[in-house]
C-alpha cells in the first residue's frame, strides 16, 4: 500500500505529535506498505523553512528526502485539470497544490494520509483523515 503523507501530517510529525507518529509507524508495519510524499508536499513543507538558517533549511531538506518523492507526469497534469475544473463547476475549491497532491495520489493508487477534511471533496481519492 502506498501511503502518501500530506503536509499537515508532516507538520505534526515535526512537532513531535506522538499520536500521529505512532499511527504512521503502525501503518508502515502493514505488509507491503511504503511512505511517500509528493513533490508538492516537499515544496509546501520546505517553503516553511525559508526564514530559517541555511543549516536548518538543510536539516529540513534531509528529513524530507527520507521519504520517496512522487513526481508529476502528463497523466498527473491531465488529472489535475479535470479535478480542478470539476471542483470549480460545483462551486468548490481546493488550493492548487492540494489538487496536485490529490491527482498524484490517485494516479499512484495511493492513500492520502492527511489532517485536512477538504480532500473529501475529491472523487476517487482514497484518504485517511487523522485528528491533528
Amino acid at each position: 500500500m502506498k501511503y502518501v503523507i500530506d503536509t499537515s501530517i508532516l507538520i505534526e510529525i515535526e512537532n513531535g505529535n506522538k499520536e500521529i507518529i505512532n499511527t504512521i509507524l503502525e501503518m508502515k508495519k502493514t505488509p507491503f506498505s511504503e511512505l511517500y510524499i509528493t513533490i508538492f508536499t516537499f515544496c509546501e513543507f520546505y517553503y516553511g523553512a525559508m526564514e530559517k538558517s541555511l543549516e536548518n533549511k538543510e536539516k529540513v531538506k534531509q528529513r524530507l528526502l527520507q521519504y520517496e518523492i512522487l513526481n508529476t507526469s502528463v497523466e498527473t497534469a491531465s488529472r489535475f485539470c479535470e479535478l480542478f475544473s470539476a471542483l470549480k463547476k460545483k462551486g468548490k475549491s481546493l488550493p492548487q497544490f492540494d489538487t496536485f497532491i490529490a491527482a498524484i495520489t490517485i494516479e499512484q493508487q495511493g492513500v492520502l494520509i492527511t489532517g485536512d477534511n477538504d480532500f473529501a471533496q475529491i472523487p476517487n481519492l482514497k484518504s485517511i483523515v487523522l485528528q491533528v
